[in-house]
């Protein structure tokens, strides 16, 4: 005996909220989150200021502990003037790690290496080794500029986690897609 059900399907807009947000929460824990492309996106405006980063390093979010750094090692690139017109903080960044290399001959490197014994991942987690200073000053600059990148790291990760993460995402995302009334099940069309 052969048994015909009928299912309707509905777009998300067409939804309760109560099943919209049940679709939502059911989106969630499919775990949408790609954090690959942001983390390129760093690696590669890193290199503009001369930071090659060889291991990243990130946990979040809104908990102790949480924040981004890398193992890497930092030398002066001359073409990261004009590269950050259009972001003031890596502008910034750039400016006062030149400044500072100014100062020293554009000698100055750096090792940044994650403490192994720590179990955290952020700015403070991390052993910045100096070489070729000059001037004492520019070992604590070098230190506070390679800090404010992981910062600038870790909030530029946040808000992509932010939005990947949003109600407003879920809704571009499920453009595209239908569901039962209830929310429960979805499937691509």
């Amino acid at each position: 005996m052969n048994i015909t059900k009928t299912v309707t399907y509905y777009k998300l807009p067409d939804l309760s909220g109560k099943a919209a947000e049940r679709a939502y929460e059911k989106w969630l824990e499919s775990d949408p989150i790609d954090s690959r492309p942001i983390v390129d996106a760093l690696i590669a405006q890193a290199g503009i200021l001369g930071i090659t980063i060889d291991r990243f390093y990130c946990t979040g979010f809104y908990g102790q502990g949480d924040g981004a750094c890398f193992d890497g090692r930092y030398a002066y690139n001359p073409q990261w003037r004009g590269a950050y017109h259009h972001n003031e903080e890596l502008g910034l960044i750039g400016q006062r790690l030149h400044d500072m290399q100014a100062g020293d001959g554009f000698n100055i490197t750096a090792t940044i290496k994650h403490d192994s014994g720590c179990r955290y991942y952020h700015a403070d987690s991390v052993y910045i080794d100096v070489s070729g200073v000059i001037d004492d000053d520019a070992i604590g600059i070098m230190e506070n500029q390679m800090k404010r990148f992981m910062y600038y790291c870790y909030d530029a990760l946040r808000l992509e986690h932010e939005w990947q993460t949003s109600f407003e995402a879920f809704e571009e995302m499920a453009d595209g897609m239908v569901f039962t009334i209830d929310g429960e099940d979805f499937d691509c069309i």
